[in-house]
Parts: C-alpha cells; sequence; structure tokens
C-alpha cells in the first residue's frame, strides 16, 4: 500500500520545489513552488493560440502581394504554418485532456473548493473564502505540506538540514519512505562510512595502513 501511495503521489511531489531559506525577518523558512500549473498553461496557450491567429493573418496577407507561385515563401511557409498549428492544438487537447483529469480527481475527493489564504481588509486580518476554486498549485501543496510540513524540516538545526534534509528534500530527488522517515523521527541518520584512501605506493587502504605501523 505504501508502495501504491507513493507511485499514485510521485508526479505531486516532482512538482513541487523546496528550498530552505529566510523570510523578510530572516527567519528560517522552507519555500515552496510548483513547477507547472495547469492554470497558467491554460492562459499561455491560450495567449499563443492568439497570436499565431495574428500571425497567420499576416502571412495570409503577405502571399496576396507575390504573384509567383513558385515563390519559395510560398510554397514553404504555409506548411511550416500548418504544422505549426497541428503543434498548438496537439498542446491545447492535452490540456483539456489534463484539465478534465485534474477535475475528476477533485471531484472525487470531494475538494472542488478550499478556504483561501487570510487577507487584510482596513488594516484587520479576514478570514479567506471559504469557496475558492482549487488551483493545481495549492493541490500540490496541500499534499506536499502534508507529508513534509515546513516545521518538521526547520526543526533540525543547521548542520543537518545542510547534511541531511537538502540533499534528500530540495535537490530534486525523489520522495522515498526512507527520506520520510528520517523526517519524522522514525528512524535514525545512516551512519556515514569510513574513508577508505588508497595510499599511491602501497595500494592498501590508508586507514589499514596506519594501524599496521601503529
Amino acid at each position: 500500500h505504501t508502495e501504491r501511495l507513493f507511485e499514485e503521489l510521485a508526479p505531486v511531489f516532482d512538482l513541487v520545489q523546496r528550498r530552505i531559506g529566510k523570510d523578510a525577518q530572516g527567519v528560517p523558512a522552507l519555500r515552496k513552488s510548483v513547477r507547472v500549473e495547469i492554470e497558467d498553461l491554460d492562459k499561455q496557450l491560450s495567449q499563443l493560440k492568439s497570436e499565431f491567429t495574428k500571425k497567420h493573418h499576416e502571412m495570409k496577407e503577405c502571399l496576396k502581394l507575390i504573384d509567383d507561385p513558385a515563390e519559395k515563401f510560398v510554397i514553404e511557409i504555409p506548411r511550416e504554418f500548418d504544422d505549426a498549428k497541428q503543434h498548438i492544438d496537439d498542446l491545447i487537447r492535452k490540456k483539456d485532456t489534463t484539465l478534465q483529469q485534474f477535475k475528476v480527481v477533485l471531484a472525487n475527493f470531494k475538494a472542488e473548493t478550499y478556504r483561501g489564504d487570510s487577507i487584510v481588509v482596513d488594516g484587520q486580518l479576514k478570514e479567506g473564502n471559504p469557496k475558492s476554486e482549487m488551483t493545481s498549485e495549492v493541490w500540490c501543496k496541500i499534499w506536499d505540506n502534508f507529508f513534509v510540513p515546513p516545521e518538521r524540516v526547520l526543526s533540525f538545526d543547521a548542520k543537518r538540514q545542510k547534511s541531511v534534509i537538502e540533499p534528500r528534500f530540495c535537490k530534486d530527488q525523489p520522495l522515498t519512505v526512507e527520506s520520510l522517515a528520517l523526517l519524522w523521527g522514525l528512524t535514525k541518520e545512516e551512519p556515514r562510512r569510513r574513508s577508505t584512501t588508497v595510499c599511491p605506493r602501497k595500494g592498501v587502504p590508508a586507514a589499514t595502513r596506519r594501524r599496521a605501523s601503529a
């Protein structure tokens, strides 16, 4: 069951980028960002489609000014525009499919909405909208915060954050059961292996030579 859970959540964890740093007040903080958001893709592809339509219209106007049907522009450019249109349409179809699949997942969890972030109104902090529409960014962070809460990461001292936490959680490494066990204190850190530097002349480990000469 654990392996299946991590297999199904792997795409979510892969999207979340974690970085240990400090906030504006100099307090240690764990920053999380989502690399790809479906909503952003929707806006970007809509803009791309609009720009393509404009350029396509300009290309057609240019063709009207060319009398020679054997002109290289007349032969090659319309074909390239057709290929580009096919690529854009394919991207839009994939985006629409992904967006629909995301909505199905939200419906299965009954998580189409969430309580939005608190906001400041007239100098007073007020609760967020309890019916804010769920986004892919919020959805990914909810799951990531459940398994990798910032307070757990920041509970380690600076030395262990650098040597243990950052390599496992902040260097784009796949999230594993072992890493989470370390984070939650369910297992101890693996002991460091002793260096076995080989002596260039004798061809034996330096540690062994030291013991032999003692």
